[in-house]
């Protein structure tokens, strides 16, 4: 699996399913079973038919209930193996819904399938608990589903969380907007979302930060005896220039080359959109007993022909002066 470019399209982010994720706080003595533990104080029932149900009609009690529409709480339909859930979260700022279905300004949110990211929110979820450790509550992460009656399954089909894998479902190109989550020493003190540790290398110039982070890829998967690696280089944004850091995969990826990326924990388009995600999300990872341990960074778009150009004519001056 090592050497051949991919032939998989790449996958259009824009037809990828979109989950919203907020945050809800919960007792410091909450114990979860899984990283989707229905959070305490939550309502539940039977169907996630009925639980879209009564959400609109709680969320539409709030609008009525409001002098002027907007809202400063929202009703969530939570997913359950069996039946579904409703529970209210605090907005930060005050808002003014459309309708009854619609969903507040996310945390964050998550493309694609369940098998891609709910490790990530497993591991979001561990780090804010360890954030409020000592305190009366703490905050976790939550997935919200739709209450439309046109996004529902029909009724009698199972709604749960589970979806089957069907393979590696991560894109084999990187795609506009990629967030990556990074490892960073227990001690670091960023000063900007942005900012880079000492180890991680910052360079000016973005092809140059395309070609190390390609280069160093290419010498893991020359030192991989299955095809698999355990790191892998990313090109990133940094504050300054752009960064070349280390992304650790602890259960082992085999790329197709150098240029393929393992699946991002979210894709975040438009960079102002983005910008804020950044600063909100390392906000929480760098709260408390979190701070240093992961940051995340937006990856660079890799320029396929440009980088293979490059490192071609590095071969050609290394073999003239031979």
């Amino acid at each position: 699996m090592t050497g051949n470019p991919s032939t998989d399209p790449p996958i259009d982010t824009e037809r990828l399913s979109e989950y919203p994720v907020y945050l809800v706080s919960v007792p410091a003595s909450f114990t979860p079973d899984s990283w989707h533990t229905v959070p305490p104080g939550a309502n539940h029932y039977p169907s996630g038919e009925v639980a879209a149900e009564v959400v609109a009609v709680l969320n539409r009690a709030k609008i009525k209930a409001s002098p002027d529409g907007s809202v400063t709480s929202w009703f969530i339909r939570l997913r359950k193996s069996t039946g579904g859930a409703s529970i209210s979260v605090n907005l930060i700022q005050t808002w003014k819904p459309m309708n009854e279905y619609d969903l507040p300004p996310a945390f964050m949110t998550m493309k694609g399938q369940v098998m891609q990211w709910r490790g990530i929110i497993a591991d979001l979820n561990e780090r804010l608990r360890r954030t409020g450790a000592g305190r009366g509550c703490y905050q976790r992460a939550y997935v919200a589903h739709s209450s439309r009656p046109e996004d529902l399954k029909p009724l009698g089909q199972p709604e749960g969380e589970s979806v089957s894998s069907g393979g590696d479902a991560g894109p084999k190109q990187i795609q506009p907007g990629s967030v990556y989550l990074i490892d960073v020493p227990k001690d670091y003190e960023p000063y900007s979302p942005k900012s880079l540790p000492g180890p991680f290398q910052l360079v000016k110039d973005r092809e140059i930060a395309q070609v190390a982070a390609v280069r160093a890829n290419q010498r893991l998967i020359e030192r991989s005896t299955h095809g698999a690696v355990f790191a892998w280089y990313i090109p990133v944004d940094a504050s300054g220039g752009y960064g070349i850091v280390q992304f650790n995969i602890p259960s082992g990826w085999a790329p197709a080359d150098a240029y393929d990326m393992p699946a991002p924990m979210t894709v975040i388009p438009g960079k102002k959109k983005r910008k804020q995600f950044l600063k909100e999300l390392n906000r929480q990872l760098d709260r408390g007993c979190s701070r240093g341990r992961k940051r995340a960074y937006a990856a660079v778009m890799v320029d396929r022909p440009a980088v293979s150009q490059s490192l071609r004519s590095d071969r050609k001056k290394g073999n003239q002066n031979d």
